[in-house]
């Protein structure tokens, strides 16, 4: 019963409040009015779970003193609530109405500055959107409750029924799938590849741009003219008949010969799988190869039944044994040539490429955020033995194709955005079977510097996959052809149920982010919904700062320009590993805006600052890895390599203050180099 004393303290200041008109205040009150609510009804179920808990001691025979004083205690706060019981009840009604009131001022302003034609009455008119409003106030009652009902009918209308139905052209075709099933190594995509290159025209979508990057440079090679399509790049060949492209740039308007999907299992990716679902039942060919693992082939050939489509499944087993060896190892001394380590952040690959370049073992270093061209020339150390073992994230999992002899995990979770885990028996198998390239080596190994972690590598490899049972829905322009508010259209689409079990939508609380990232910048109603939907589309990673103001800026521009207006070139930062990683990013989002806003751009300046950064990072992790080698941040000693802490033992018993040591937060602690930070 104390929040009896708040209640009757508010009570007196709203009333007072009402008294001097004083309207302002009242309108900025609906949040405090809420509360207030929620108080009463607080009170009210506390004295009904007071009186449950005193006929239970009362039923009891004999009572102990704890229980005696225990009683005395439940009959004083029932005492209370009954005297104040009739206040309550008066201030309960008092504060509705007055929120009534505030709340219609509220949606006045609101629904004047948006041009919304609904009427404070029109969305309270039921009992349960009254009730609603009570505890969540009219801007939520609005999006939540009357907004999903008014506007559903429209959005199943501008969407179809069934997601297949999308595209017409392809369901008018007779289309025949070739599902290759199988491990990492086991020729699947080769295969695929092969026919590509065999048919007059073709389309290759990949998972990652390096990937496409890769497809592009082979079929040029063995005289096939093919262009590239990615998010970041866009290269056009004479009497090209082939297209190698990102899963996300997928062409759904052309007729080809063969199509290639790589990588299919990513369709049940929560941020990204949408694309590979809408590939699989949009493109247009007589013949669709689809790469993928073995636990995904059930979702695959659900949704190409579901097309009304045939296909045949062809298997692909490894020719080269996989072994997890029952030796022990230690780092760096048993690391072989040809050994890839596994480690799962850029902090990690960072310091133990540097505790190996110590001792004089030169290594090819992969992780995330290296721009493609980096990576190429860090695979092109390795393929022409120049470097001898590959130190990676589990970046190096798919489509690499590398002469790698033994994987090795020094790491056994990993972050995944959220939390820290254990690694998926997938992931597992998938890094795995890096090893033992076929035509390179008769058998591939694993092994880790965690004894207890072998048995589960022996398991993952061999285990029973759970078949992948979703394929991920997102939301396409048709969106924009229902009236209606953006965030509103998107979170009424994303609660609509898909008509088929196997179907799910992604989460669109990223998409709602960007939107209230343009009301927080005050340029929300300058743009037209067309413009807004392709901002927060646009591909970035939004939890880097430096990525998400520039983001801003463009935005910005876009909202406030004119037809003529261009984009700015981002500065040239310094030369620092990190700072280039990203400047690298910046360069990738000036060209995604301009592309996605048919903008003028320096297209010759993209390209050439695009090589010119990537070869700087490349120098950087040749000539000056040993610098990121762990250091005590106080008197500047050697670190292990995966030394947890950021100072040394001796510092941290002698001379560290432990008053000081409060004022730093995790991310200073860099154990020694300034220009680390997480793999994304």
């Amino acid at each position: 019963m104390r929040l009896i004393n708040s209640i009757k303290d508010d009570y007196k200041l709203y009333k007072s409040k009402l008294e001097e008109q004083d309207w302002e205040f009242i309108k900025n009150a609906e949040k405090n009015f809420i509360r207030h609510l929620q108080w009463i009804r607080s009170t009210y179920a506390e004295y009904s779970h007071n009186k449950k808990l005193l006929q239970e001691i009362q039923g009891k025979k004999k009572l102990k003193a704890r229980d005696l004083r225990y009683k005395n205690e439940l009959l004083a706060n029932i005492a209370i609530f009954e005297r104040e019981k009739a206040f309550l009840e008066k201030s309960e009604v008092f504060i509705m109405d007055l929120m009534l009131k505030s709340s219609r001022l509220i949606w006045e302003e609101y629904s004047e500055n948006l041009q919304i034609p609904h009427t404070f009455d029109e969305i309270i008119n039921s009992e349960k959107n009254l009730k609603f409003f009570y505890s969540q106030g009219i801007i939520n009652t609005y999006k939540m409750r009357f907004v999903p009902k008014f506007l559903s009918d429209d959005i199943k209308k501008a969407f179809p029924e069934h997601p297949k139905d999308e595209f017409e052209e392809a369901r008018a075709m007779k289309r025949h799938f070739i599902i290759h099933e199988g491990g990492t190594n086991s020729g699947k995509t080769y295969m695929s590849i092969q026919r590509l290159m065999a048919a007059e025209s073709g389309l290759y979508l990949a998972p990652l741009r390096l990937l496409a990057l890769e497809i592009f440079d082979k079929l040029n090679t063995n005289g096939v003219p093919c262009n590239l399509k990615t998010g970041e790049e866009e290269i056009i060949k004479h009497n090209a008949r082939h297209t190698s492209s990102t899963v996300e740039k997928v062409d759904l308007k052309s007729d080809y010969d063969v199509v290639v999907i790589d990588e299919a299992q990513m369709l049940s990716d929560e941020q990204r799988g949408a694309a590979w679902t809408r590939a699989i039942l949009g493109v247009r060919a007589p013949e669709i190869h689809i790469c993928c693992a073995l636990h995904a082939t059930e979702i695959v050939k659900t949704l190409i039944k579901d097309c009304d489509d045939t296909y045949e499944v062809v298997t692909h087993v490894r020719d080269t044994e996989l072994t997890v060896e029952d030796s022990e190892f230690r780092f760096p001394s048993s690391v072989k040539d040809g050994d890839a380590l596994i480690l799962f952040s850029r902090r990690s690959v960072l310091t133990a490429a540097a505790a190996l370049e110590e001792k004089n073992i030169s290594c090819s270093i992969i992780y995330g955020g290296l721009p493609p061209e980096t990576r190429k020339l860090q695979f092109e150390k390795f393929l022409s033995r120049k470097s001898s073992v590959v130190v990676s994230t589990d970046a190096i999992g798919m489509g690499v194709n590398l002469p790698i002899k033994r994987v090795v995990f020094l790491e056994k979770s990993k972050f995944d955005g959220i939390k820290e885990r254990p690694l998926y028996s997938a992931e597992i198998k998938q890094i795995a079977g890096r090893a033992g390239r076929k035509g390179i080596y008769e058998e591939g190994f694993v092994n880790t510097i965690f004894p207890e972690m072998k048995k589960r590598l022996k398991h993952s490899l061999t285990c029973y996959e759970e078949p992948i049972s979703k394929a991920y829905l997102a939301p396409t322009e048709d969106i924009l052809k229902v009236a209606g508010e953006l965030e509103a259209k998107l979170k009424v689409w994303a609660s609509l149920d898909p008509i088929e079990e196997f179907y799910e939508k992604i989460n669109i609380d990223r998409l709602i982010n960007l939107i209230n990232i343009t009301k927080q910048m005050g340029v929300f109603k300058k743009l037209t919904e067309e413009e807004l939907f392709r901002c927060i589309t646009i591909p970035f990673d939004e939890s880097e700062s430096p990525i998400l103001n520039l983001w801003k800026d463009y935005v910005r521009l876009i909202a406030t320009g004119d037809e003529t207006s261009t984009l700015f070139k981002p500065s040239f930062p310094e030369d620092e590993l990190l700072s280039l990683e990203i400047y690298y990013r910046k360069i990738d989002l000036y060209y995604s805006f301009s592309k996605a806003f048919n903008m003028d751009m320096d297209e010759r300046w993209v390209k050439e600052e695009r090589s010119r950064v990537a070869k700087l990072i490349d120098e950087h992790l040749r000539e000056r890895i040993v610098r990121f080698k762990k250091r005590c941040r106080i008197c500047g000693k050697p670190l292990p390599w995966n030394y947890m802490h950021p100072v040394c033992d001796q510092c941290y018993i002698m001379d560290f203050d432990s008053s000081e040591y409060a004022m730093y937060d995790e991310d200073d602690f860099d154990f020694g180099f300034k220009d680390l930070s997480e793999d994304e």
